[in-house]
């Protein structure tokens, strides 16, 4: 599962970075870039999960707990970097 985690925060740090520039949007950008991770080691999970190449805990371990431990992630870094901003 290493490369598909490797890929997903990747995926979560590209998207956050393009979001941010464009729109200007936390919040929004954090989001959205939260729920591109955990659709894709979802979906990840979910197609080896199917093919047997893996058990099904891995759903549970790369589904709805990677979306809150981003999002918690971002709040984290949002309220860091809010401190040391003078």
């Amino acid at each position: 599962m290493m490369p598909f985690i490797w890929s997903a925060n990747w995926l979560l740090v590209f998207s956050f970075k393009t979001l941010i520039n464009q729109s200007k949007n936390y919040g929004l950008a954090m989001i959205v870039s939260a729920l591109g991770k955990f659709l894709f080691l979802f979906s990840s999970a979910f197609i080896l999960v199917n093919l047997k190449f893996i058990p099904k805990i891995f759903l549970t371990t790369m589904g709805l707990m990677q979306f809150i431990t981003a999002i918690l992630g971002g709040v984290t870094a949002f309220f860091i970097k809010k401190a040391y901003k003078y």
